[in-house]
């Protein structure tokens, strides 16, 4: 079965999360992840996930200690977590592992490529794009480093814009800064076809692990979770 994870950054509560990953393992996902400051302790919240499954392995993403240098993960690492990647990501970031790796006499092959990817599940691509928008708007927004990603992914226009309409503290206008390309560039988003096949361009283009990182807050938080974890499963590619 191909390799699949799942991620939580907020949204769905401690036991929530325990449920879905309960899901997921029953669909054939390979992995759960659980960002750091969201969902309560995520040691704490992953310890519960392990006790309640057998099989899905289980991690964080993130927890920050030090920025992790790309070269330096090639010599000494079993693998990279990235976030947000484009379709080129994995091949540039596959170049500098490369040169770590041959620094320590490491095969490059064997360390393993994942990548976060924001994902919506819609009966539109519309409603998928609509969804996510003010995820990418606060993360542009907000921090940064985001923003930094996002020019350099070829949105330069959008960052400003979207850091401008933050920084007067007008939400509203930076998710319309928020252009659907940007949006399809860095995310899975789309009917669940297209969340199929673009989940499979990013298998193609290096990806090893694609995590999928619903970005879904308040109350019914958890049926988006869930929808996605459905929808999106190894077993459920549509025709």
């Amino acid at each position: 079965m191909k390799r699949l994870g799942i991620a939580f950054s907020g949204g769905a509560n401690p036991a929530e999360i325990v449920d879905c990953v309960k899901l997921a393992e029953t669909l054939g996902y390979e992995s759960a992840w659980v960002a750091e400051g969201h969902g309560g302790d995520q040691f704490a919240v992953l310890s519960a996930c392990a006790a309640q499954t057998s099989k899905i392995l289980l991690g964080t993403s993130i927890t920050a200690v030090f920025s992790k240098m790309t070269t330096l993960c090639g010599e000494i690492a079993d693998g990279i977590i990235l976030t947000r990647s484009t379709i080129a990501t994995a091949a540039q970031v596959r170049e500098r592992l490369a040169e770590g790796a041959k620094r320590a006499g490491r095969d490059p092959s064997a360390i393993v490529v994942t990548s976060l990817l924001p994902t919506a599940v819609g009966a539109t691509r519309k409603e998928a794009l609509d969804a996510l928008r003010p995820g990418l708007a606060f993360y542009a927004g907000f921090f940064p480093r985001y923003n930094r990603m996002m020019a350099e992914h070829g949105f330069r226009d959008e960052a400003a814009a979207i850091a401008a309409a933050w920084s007067r503290g007008n939400r509203q206008a930076a998710e319309r800064a928020v252009s659907d390309a940007l949006i399809d560039a860095t995310s899975v988003a789309g009917t669940p076809e297209q969340c199929h096949e673009r989940i499979e361009a990013y298998r193609r283009s290096g990806v090893d692990l694609p995590i999928l990182s619903p970005f879904a807050r308040g109350p019914g938080a958890k049926a988006r979770f869930e929808a996605v974890i459905k929808t999106c499963a190894p077993s459920a590619r549509p025709g």
